[in-house]
């Protein structure tokens, strides 16, 4: 198989999604889950703690880059072979980052401006656990679609 930038683009954006996915699958699995059996005072803490820390160099690599390079893919797959299942594969990883970037962040966002010890806090924790959940749950699923259309793609 010849090299190209169109597999190299491939190539990477199935790992960078691939990597996506496991993080959000772990976080929808038990993470939440765990978090939530904690009192809501230390829950939150916890929670604000994985939000300051998520935005380093490896997750920000995985998570644009797989939305800007399925981008790619989706919208020049012209006659490429597997070229739909590109275009599904690259659209899924475009809208994990979007489903990031205007649902999960403000949420976050929103979470790291309240005290843990008020009741105030409390009450957007338990919408935040409910909330953030089923919205993690969908770019579980939209990363898990990108890698396996992607590898479909890959090999047509």
């Amino acid at each position: 198989m010849e090299l190209t930038l169109r597999s190299t683009l491939l190539v990477f954006t199935i790992v960078a999604a691939g990597i996506n996915s496991g993080a959000f699958f772990v976080f929808s699995n038990f993470i939440m889950d765990s978090l939530a059996r904690l009192a809501p005072a230390e829950g939150i803490r916890a929670m604000q703690e994985i939000n300051r820390a998520a935005p380093n160099p490896g997750f920000m690599l995985a998570l644009v880059g797989a939305g800007v390079t399925g981008l790619v893919l989706a919208t020049t797959a012209g006659g490429a072979p597997g070229a739909q299942w590109q275009i599904v594969g690259g659209a899924s990883s475009a809208a994990t980052t979007l489903i990031t970037m205007f649902f999960h962040v403000p949420r976050n966002n929103r979470l790291d401006r309240v005290d843990a010890d008020t009741a105030e806090g409390h009450a957007v924790w338990a919408d935040y656990l409910v909330g953030w959940t089923r919205g993690n749950h969908l770019r579980a699923t939209t990363s898990a679609l990108s890698v396996g259309c992607l590898v479909v793609a890959a090999l047509a």
